[in-house]
Protein backbone atom coordinates (compact mmCIF):
# COMPACT_ATOMS: atom_id res chain seq x y z
CA UNK A 1 0.00 0.00 0.00
CA UNK A 2 1.41 3.40 -0.90
CA UNK A 3 1.77 6.30 1.51
CA UNK A 4 -0.85 8.14 -0.53
CA UNK A 5 -3.40 5.35 -0.01
CA UNK A 6 -2.63 5.28 3.70
CA UNK A 7 -3.11 9.05 3.99
CA UNK A 8 -6.44 8.81 2.18
CA UNK A 9 -7.57 6.06 4.58
CA UNK A 10 -6.50 8.09 7.62
CA UNK A 11 -8.30 11.17 6.31
CA UNK A 12 -11.45 9.18 5.66
CA UNK A 13 -11.40 7.57 9.10
CA UNK A 14 -10.65 10.79 10.99
CA UNK A 15 -13.17 12.81 9.00
CA UNK A 16 -15.89 10.24 9.49
CA UNK A 17 -15.29 10.00 13.24
CA UNK A 18 -15.23 13.75 13.80
CA UNK A 19 -18.22 14.32 11.54
CA UNK A 20 -20.31 11.63 13.25
CA UNK A 21 -19.46 12.83 16.75
CA UNK A 22 -20.23 16.44 16.02
CA UNK A 23 -23.39 15.63 14.06
CA UNK A 24 -24.61 13.78 17.14
CA UNK A 25 -23.85 16.83 19.28
CA UNK A 26 -25.79 19.11 16.90
CA UNK A 27 -28.73 16.77 16.31
CA UNK A 28 -30.88 18.11 19.11
CA UNK A 29 -30.16 21.78 18.49
CA UNK A 30 -32.77 24.07 17.01
CA UNK A 31 -32.05 25.59 13.62
CA UNK A 32 -29.72 28.55 14.08
CA UNK A 33 -30.54 32.12 13.15
CA UNK A 34 -28.57 33.53 10.19
CA UNK A 35 -25.55 34.68 12.26
CA UNK A 36 -25.93 32.33 15.21
CA UNK A 37 -23.64 29.38 15.97
CA UNK A 38 -25.17 26.25 17.50
CA UNK A 39 -21.90 24.80 18.74
CA UNK A 40 -18.25 25.80 18.86
CA UNK A 41 -15.74 23.00 18.37
CA UNK A 42 -12.05 23.29 19.25
CA UNK A 43 -9.19 21.08 18.12
CA UNK A 44 -5.54 21.02 19.11
CA UNK A 45 -2.83 19.46 16.97
CA UNK A 46 0.73 18.47 17.87
CA UNK A 47 1.98 19.51 14.41
CA UNK A 48 0.98 21.64 11.44
CA UNK A 49 -2.41 21.07 9.82
CA UNK A 50 -0.79 20.85 6.39
CA UNK A 51 1.59 17.97 7.22
CA UNK A 52 0.03 15.63 4.63
CA UNK A 53 -0.49 13.16 7.45
CA UNK A 54 -2.31 12.63 10.72
CA UNK A 55 -2.76 16.29 11.72
CA UNK A 56 -4.03 17.22 8.28
CA UNK A 57 -6.44 14.27 8.32
CA UNK A 58 -7.93 15.52 11.60
CA UNK A 59 -8.13 19.07 10.21
CA UNK A 60 -9.70 17.87 6.95
CA UNK A 61 -12.37 16.07 9.00
CA UNK A 62 -13.22 19.31 10.81
CA UNK A 63 -13.33 21.23 7.54
CA UNK A 64 -15.72 18.65 6.06
CA UNK A 65 -17.88 18.84 9.17
CA UNK A 66 -17.91 22.63 9.04
CA UNK A 67 -18.94 22.56 5.37
CA UNK A 68 -21.69 19.99 6.03
CA UNK A 69 -23.21 21.37 9.23
CA UNK A 70 -24.19 25.05 9.16
CA UNK A 71 -24.37 25.45 12.93
CA UNK A 72 -20.69 24.77 13.74
CA UNK A 73 -17.87 27.21 14.43
CA UNK A 74 -14.32 25.80 14.46
CA UNK A 75 -11.37 26.88 16.63
CA UNK A 76 -8.02 25.23 15.81
CA UNK A 77 -4.53 25.43 17.28
CA UNK A 78 -1.59 23.72 15.61
CA UNK A 79 1.95 22.93 16.81
CA UNK A 80 0.82 22.60 20.44
CA UNK A 81 3.40 20.87 22.64
CA UNK A 82 2.33 17.82 24.64
CA UNK A 83 2.70 19.76 27.90
CA UNK A 84 1.02 22.45 29.96
CA UNK A 85 0.89 24.42 26.69
CA UNK A 86 -1.95 22.11 25.68
CA UNK A 87 -3.86 22.91 28.88
CA UNK A 88 -3.58 26.67 28.41
CA UNK A 89 -4.55 26.42 24.73
CA UNK A 90 -7.64 24.37 25.59
CA UNK A 91 -8.58 26.80 28.39
CA UNK A 92 -8.35 29.67 25.87
CA UNK A 93 -10.64 27.80 23.48
CA UNK A 94 -13.17 27.29 26.28
CA UNK A 95 -12.97 31.03 27.08
CA UNK A 96 -13.74 31.63 23.38
CA UNK A 97 -16.88 29.50 23.67
CA UNK A 98 -15.75 25.98 22.74
CA UNK A 99 -18.29 23.40 23.90
CA UNK A 100 -16.53 20.41 22.35
CA UNK A 101 -12.76 19.88 22.32
CA UNK A 102 -10.88 17.36 20.17
CA UNK A 103 -7.42 16.53 21.52
CA UNK A 104 -5.86 14.83 18.52
CA UNK A 105 -2.45 13.71 19.80
CA UNK A 106 -1.79 10.87 22.24
CA UNK A 107 0.39 13.22 24.30
CA UNK A 108 -2.50 15.68 24.63
CA UNK A 109 -4.62 13.11 26.50
CA UNK A 110 -3.51 13.91 30.05
CA UNK A 111 -3.50 17.72 29.66
CA UNK A 112 -6.97 17.57 28.05
CA UNK A 113 -8.23 15.25 30.80
CA UNK A 114 -7.00 17.69 33.45
CA UNK A 115 -8.89 20.54 31.78
CA UNK A 116 -11.99 18.34 31.42
CA UNK A 117 -12.08 17.81 35.17
CA UNK A 118 -12.21 21.60 35.70
CA UNK A 119 -14.82 22.10 32.94
CA UNK A 120 -17.56 19.47 33.29
CA UNK A 121 -19.88 21.42 30.94
CA UNK A 122 -17.49 20.93 28.00
CA UNK A 123 -17.36 17.65 26.03
CA UNK A 124 -13.86 16.34 25.33
CA UNK A 125 -12.90 13.73 22.75
CA UNK A 126 -9.41 12.26 22.53
CA UNK A 127 -8.02 10.38 19.54
CA UNK A 128 -7.20 6.87 20.68
CA UNK A 129 -6.67 7.37 24.39
CA UNK A 130 -7.80 5.31 27.32
CA UNK A 131 -8.97 7.84 29.93
CA UNK A 132 -12.74 8.18 30.31
CA UNK A 133 -15.14 10.26 32.38
CA UNK A 134 -18.64 11.72 32.04
CA UNK A 135 -17.33 14.47 29.72
CA UNK A 136 -14.18 12.80 28.34
CA UNK A 137 -14.34 10.12 25.69
CA UNK A 138 -12.20 8.61 22.97
CA UNK A 139 -12.64 8.01 19.27
CA UNK A 140 -10.84 5.86 16.78
CA UNK A 141 -11.81 3.55 13.99
CA UNK A 142 -11.84 -0.21 13.65
CA UNK A 143 -8.28 -0.24 12.38
CA UNK A 144 -7.44 -3.94 12.93
CA UNK A 145 -9.55 -4.97 9.91
CA UNK A 146 -7.85 -2.42 7.67
CA UNK A 147 -4.39 -3.14 9.02
CA UNK A 148 -4.89 -6.86 8.49
CA UNK A 149 -5.51 -6.19 4.80
CA UNK A 150 -2.45 -3.93 4.63
CA UNK A 151 -0.43 -6.71 6.28
CA UNK A 152 -1.62 -9.19 3.68
CA UNK A 153 -0.63 -6.75 0.92
CA UNK A 154 2.78 -6.18 2.55
CA UNK A 155 3.27 -9.94 2.81
CA UNK A 156 2.51 -10.34 -0.87
CA UNK A 157 4.96 -7.57 -1.78
CA UNK A 158 7.97 -8.56 0.35
CA UNK A 159 11.03 -9.89 -1.41
CA UNK A 160 12.71 -10.94 1.86
CA UNK A 161 9.72 -12.64 3.53
CA UNK A 162 10.00 -10.11 6.38
CA UNK A 163 7.57 -7.37 7.36
CA UNK A 164 7.47 -5.17 10.44
CA UNK A 165 5.22 -2.99 12.50
CA UNK A 166 6.30 0.06 14.50
CA UNK A 167 4.26 0.60 17.65
CA UNK A 168 4.49 3.73 19.78
CA UNK A 169 2.59 2.84 22.96
CA UNK A 170 1.57 -0.60 24.35
CA UNK A 171 -2.10 0.30 24.74
CA UNK A 172 -5.20 -1.62 23.68
CA UNK A 173 -5.78 -0.38 20.15
CA UNK A 174 -2.07 -0.49 19.27
CA UNK A 175 -1.74 -4.07 20.46
CA UNK A 176 -4.92 -5.01 18.54
CA UNK A 177 -3.43 -3.44 15.41
CA UNK A 178 -0.30 -5.56 15.73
Amino acid sequence: MTNSSGRVMIRLIAGTAIFALTLTACAGAAAPAEEETCITVGAIYVGPINDAGYNQAQHDGLVAMNESIPCVDILEAENIAESSDAESTIETMIEQGAEVIFATSFGHMEPAFAVSERNPEVAFMHAGGFLLSDNFGTYFSTMPDHLYLMGVAAGEMTETNKIGYIAAFPIGFTIANI
